[in-house]
């Protein structure tokens, strides 16, 4: 996906664009396609989306593999990096990524994403001293999360004022349960989701699969809702 560096603070352009990382797509859900490229090679000609790499980790417990790995932005690990889209493409980038499903039957694993928006200190102004010094702005920074029916990732805010965001693992949450339940066995009738807005297309998408015969065997799928 072609990409463009931030050669600025980010909190300069905080009314124009909107932060977002959607590692944890990769390391906890185990999506091995990059959904924001997809979303991105239908968009129109001159669009960008930013990804801009760090020297220091932006999000603690956003583990790596060679998944994540190999879609970073350059080898980057996803921990160490900033994404941007211009806010007028925002709802529509977030529909895109916000639907994303994963079902890995082999393992009988599914996992569905969930975004939080959480502040952070601007990371090119952090870089920019050897010492945290006073007065760093912050940013609002859209994270997307993974929540499955074996275990649910969350960002958490920073525990202290030189800290990162972090990751936690809860447990499952009973109503993913039971929609990984109902997506592995193809069982999908009469099940609701309405806690996500961006999930219902998906869902719908889902049982058009069932009904169809359709659907993906082995190994980690994935579909959404665009």
């Amino acid at each position: 996906m072609p990409s463009a560096d931030m050669k600025f603070m980010a909190a300069d352009y905080a009314e124009e664009w909107h932060f977002f990382n959607h590692g944890a797509l990769f390391a906890f859900a185990g999506l091995t396609t990059d959904p924001v490229a997809d979303w991105f090679a239908q968009q129109p000609e001159g669009m960008e989306v930013l990804m801009q790499p760090y020297k220091r980790e932006l999000f603690e417990g956003l583990a790596g593999d060679n998944a994540v790995q190999a879609l970073s932005p350059r080898g980057v690990p996803w921990s160490n990096v900033l994404c941007a889209v211009r806010k007028e493409f925002w709802e529509s980038l977030w529909l895109t990524v916000g639907g994303v499903a994963v079902v890995d039957r082999p393992a009988q694993v599914y996992s569905q994403v969930f975004s939080g928006d959480i502040e952070m200190l601007d990371p090119g102004e952090v870089e920019r001293h050897t010492i945290l010094q006073p007065g760093v702005r912050t940013i609002t920074v859209t994270v997307f999360c993974v929540d499955g029916n074996k275990a649910r990732w969350e960002i958490r805010p920073a525990a202290s004022a030189a800290g990162v965001p972090r990751f936690v693992q809860v447990p499952p949450r009973p109503e993913v349960v039971s929609m990984g339940r109902a997506v592995l066995s193809g069982d999908l009738e009469h099940l609701q989701h309405k806690d996500n807005p961006a999930f219902q297309p998906l869902l719908d998408k889902f049982k058009s699969i069932v009904t169809g015969g359709n659907q993906h065997e082995g190994g980690s799928n994935h579909t959404n809702g665009s």
